[in-house]
């Protein structure tokens, strides 16, 4: 599994929802930003980021999925690895940003 991040956009029921691949650090959680950012202004309202091949974040990318929700939009996550879980918890961001165990958790709250 490549360091880079790398993700791919599906929909289901209507709803984007990224798949994303290698690690959310540094410049690589500008690359998310943006795109949440362009999903919010072409009209989106709803995204699920699916972090099964996200191997780790770091608080930029933890940042970058805040300034999507501060933007309006809303984000959920799906599943978890424990790193980027406790580096969500240290950056007490997992109040903020809502993490579900799957795919159909996360489309039941929408």
């Amino acid at each position: 599994m490549s360091d880079k991040l790398s993700y791919s956009i599906r929909k289901k029921r209507g709803i984007p929802i990224l798949d994303l691949c290698g690690k959310i650090i540094g410049s690589r959680a500008f690359t998310l930003k943006e795109e949440l950012i362009q999903l919010k202004d072409s009209g989106v309202s709803n995204v699920i980021l699916n972090f099964q091949d996200v191997t780790s974040i770091d608080s930029l990318g933890v940042m970058a999925v805040i300034a999507a929700l501060e933007a309006g939009l809303s984000v959920k996550i799906i599943p978890i690895s424990t790193t980027c879980k406790q580096i969500l918890d240290q950056n007490r961001a997992t109040s903020t940003i809502p993490v579900y165990g799957s795919e159909e958790d996360a489309m039941g709250t929408l």
